[in-house]
């Protein structure tokens, strides 16, 4: 991520990324699933230290964890 997008995250930081909650599965399938559905869900992984994190970040940055975290989510899910 750092390389990529030019940021300076601490490894402490990235490994944060990194770390899930254990949360209940989906109620329904993911196909049957809408979009806005599947991103909440996706967030309910955060733990309250990426959430903090998130918090101090730019629009574009938190925009793009959240979708990468979203693309995982639904792939770990198929």
């Amino acid at each position: 991520m750092n390389t990529r997008f030019r940021t300076d995250f601490s490894e402490e930081t990235i490994n944060e990324f990194v770390k899930k909650l254990d949360i209940e599965p989906l109620s329904k399938a993911l196909s049957d699933s809408p979009v806005e559905d599947l991103k909440l869900a996706s967030k309910a992984y955060y733990t309250k230290k990426k959430k903090e994190i998130l918090e101090k970040l730019d629009d574009e940055t938190k925009e793009r964890i959240d979708r990468l975290e979203y693309e995982l989510f639904v792939v770990h899910k198929m």
